[in-house]
């Protein structure tokens, strides 16, 4: 007998849990699988993060004699034409430097060498046209220049790196670089981007770029700039060039604005901005099409789920801005859109198809 009861206690407590389980976790289950969201205002960037590559039109001039260099001029000073810019003292027209042995090129030897015959050599060492004034040479101002932005490639680009650039010391050398001095008619910036961005991009855009710092040891086409402080923030940009090369597309944008310390720089890490939007903030995969109209779905107040057209600002991969309220379609019609603080649903790729909900 005692075990006849105790087996129906034991049913008993088994039944009270799962009729517990029935009215309170079921339902919470269920809450779980239909998952909202209020909509809400805010701001959206669309960027790219990408390796940029300058391109300029630089004069690099050229020491007569070798000696002790004082400049005349700031690094990054604009300067008009016929200016003084730097001058060597204590020194002759031969070398007052130990040369370097051939089978152990330094630097600067090897950057002279390679814009030998290109450099410009004056008297006092004046400039014949104005321009920015840089202490900065890397060899590559005869090759990334304005007009060959669209016509180097990727690899070709891929094999600069920001090491190259060596600052000109304060004793110099006969026959090597002094300064240089950037055309102030504007430069260049080729970066490569994925090729679903390209749609993003369109000629005599304008774009904003922040830029930072790039290291030799970094290979990532996509650098991760979360953890990076900026060069230089926001630099007004236009896109000159939108193509597909290979597995990316290459974005080519021109500027006149010059940052400090620019001359230093041949590679860095940058941020372009394509688009900064205001709108509602929806979630990517909330995003669904209901006879061909894209839209959400919308808790109403029975609790069921009214479609909802919805017109796109823009959209960084994961989040949407969207227009409030209302907006016109294609054919100028008013439509009716979602409100702030609508519950907009996830993931309603099981929705049950239901009309959208009538304007007013």
């Amino acid at each position: 007998m005692g075990r006849i009861r105790y087996i129906a206690i034991v049913l008993f407590v088994i039944l009270v849990v799962a009729l517990a389980a029935v009215i309170y976790v079921v339902p919470s289950v269920t809450g779980m699988l239909v998952e909202t969201y209020p909509a809400e205002y805010g701001e959206l960037e669309i960027y790219d993060d990408a390796v940029g590559y300058f391109f300029r039109d630089e004069e690099v001039y050229g020491s007569k004699n070798g000696g002790s260099l004082n400049r005349l001029a700031q690094e990054g000073e604009l300067l008009r034409p016929f200016t003084n810019v730097v001058e060597i003292t204590g020194g002759s027209a031969v070398n007052t430097a130990e040369e370097t042995p051939d089978t152990e090129i330094d630097k600067p030897t090897e950057i002279k060498n390679k814009i030998a015959g290109k450099m410009k050599t004056v008297d006092s060492y004046q400039i014949e046209s104005g321009g920015i004034v840089s202490y900065f040479v890397d060899g590559n101002e005869y090759d990334f220049t304005v007009d060959r932005a669209s016509r180097l490639n990727l690899s070709q680009m891929q094999s600069i790196k920001q090491s190259g650039v060596i600052e000109i010391g304060n004793n110099i050398r006969a026959g090597y670089p002094s300064f240089k001095i950037i055309s102030n008619g504007g430069w260049r910036l080729v970066a490569y981007i994925p090729k679903k961005s390209m749609h993003q991009y369109e000629e005599g855009a304008p774009a904003d770029v922040t830029f930072f710092e790039r290291d030799d040891s970094e290979e990532e086409m996509f650098p991760d700039l979360s953890e990076k402080d900026p060069l230089y923030k926001k630099v007004e940009m236009n896109v000159v060039g939108v193509s597909s090369e290979g597995d990316y597309g290459k974005l080519v944008l021109r500027s006149i604005r010059f940052f400090d310390g620019m001359g230093k720089y041949r590679v860095a890490d940058c941020r372009i901005v394509s688009h900064d939007v205001t709108g509602i903030k929806i979630e990517n995969n909330s995003l669904t099409e209901l006879d061909g109209v894209q839209g959400v779905y919308v808790k109403n107040k029975k609790g069921k789920y009214d479609f909802m057209p919805v017109y796109i600002y823009g959209s960084d991969g994961t989040t949407t801005v969207v227009a409030d309220k209302y907006f016109y379609d294609a054919n100028g019609e008013y439509t009716r859109t979602i409100d702030p603080f609508d519950d907009i649903l996830r993931n309603p790729t099981n929705q049950e198809e239901e009309k959208p909900a009538e304007e007013g």
